[in-house]
């Protein structure tokens, strides 16, 4: 089963033939902080348009960045959600790389907190692809549903308190592996509004199994008939 992750996600979004590990490293992060509030299509197609920066198009790289205007970034994250901000994180980000951590990711997860942009979700996707390091389970949208609908953890709305949660009684070496199965999973299978229940491997063993209501469409509410009158009047008027 092929998900939008595997497509689209932060570890596909490195340009080809990205020149150095550092190259590389910077990449991760840029996707990673685009992908907040986005998802993976539109982040992958940013980030294509990012990857035709500097000059020839050299590539998405620290260099590139600083001589980007922000205006010029923001064009092209376009429609990433909070673009605008966005921009302005990337600008700040690349500024605080080049002065701080020699052109480099930092490796530990307090030094990327320290990062505009970056909260503790993001900045564990970053060590876990970047580095290769798990430093907590990747408790995106995705984990804390399924979490919640399969009884992992208690019914929370902080994907913080999820994660303690499942990092009490998973074993640590599967961490970073389940982080990005269980997120494909609720991308193709157990979706937000309607799960495939029918078709899901775990149904038998989940509490919520075709318990979540399917998604209907809001009904359009009348407008007052004093309204109507009016737009009917107005109609008449201008034939």
């Amino acid at each position: 089963m092929v998900t939008p992750i595997d497509e689209f996600g932060t570890q596909v979004c490195v340009a080809s033939g990205v020149a150095t590990a550092k190259a590389e490293r910077f990449q991760l992060l840029v996707a990673a902080l685009l992908s907040s509030q986005t998802q993976d299509p539109i982040t992958y197609a940013a980030m294509q348009r990012l990857h035709q920066l500097g000059e020839g198009g050299g590539g998405l790289t620290i260099e590139a960045v600083l001589a980007t205007k922000e205006e010029r970034l923001d064009e092209l994250l376009q429609p990433v959600g909070f673009h605008r901000r966005k921009a302005q994180q990337l600008k700040r980000v690349a500024s605080i790389l080049r002065s701080r951590h020699h052109d480099d990711v930092p490796t530990g997860l307090d030094e990327l907190l320290a990062l505009p942009g970056i909260g503790p979700k993001i900045a564990r996707v970053i060590l876990l692809l970047a580095w290769g390091k798990v430093d907590g389970i990747v408790v995106d949208t995705h984990v804390h549903r399924l979490a919640q609908r399969l009884g992992w953890a208690g019914a929370t709305m902080d994907p913080e308190s999820t994660r303690r949660e499942l990092e009490d009684w998973i074993p640590r070496e599967l961490w970073g592996k389940l982080s990005l199965a269980v997120v494909g999973f609720g991308q193709a299978v157990c979706t937000a509004r309607n799960p495939s229940c029918t078709s899901c491997p775990l149904a038998a063993e989940c509490p919520s199994a075709f318990k979540i209501q399917p998604a209907t469409r809001m009904k359009m509410k009348k407008p007052p008939a004093r309204l109507e009158k009016e737009q009917q009047r107005g109609k008449s008027n201008s034939e």
